[in-house]
């Protein structure tokens, strides 16, 4: 296999994993949130887009990490939850 391939197919495999992690802790979050607030509520007290918290629970949007202890914050969970 040449080194072309070889890189194309450990770039795939990166993308493919952060992908599932986005997927998954959106996942997260929308079960943290649901039944406590609505989308709009939780980003507008992080400072998000309503659209910003639907692409970030489907998975579509990574989150920085400060946003990430922002929505747990609010959340009232541990960012390791």
């Amino acid at each position: 296999m040449s080194a072309r391939i070889e890189m194309e197919s450990r770039d795939y495999a990166v993308k493919s994993m952060l992908s599932r992690f986005n997927i998954e802790l959106g996942e997260r979050i929308r079960a943290r949130r649901e039944g406590v607030m609505t989308q709009a509520a939780l980003a507008q007290a992080v400072g998000l887009s309503r659209t910003s918290i639907t692409n970030i629970e489907c998975g579509r949007q990574r989150l920085l990490v400060d946003q990430l202890a922002d929505i747990a914050s609010t959340l009232g969970v541990p960012i390791t939850d």
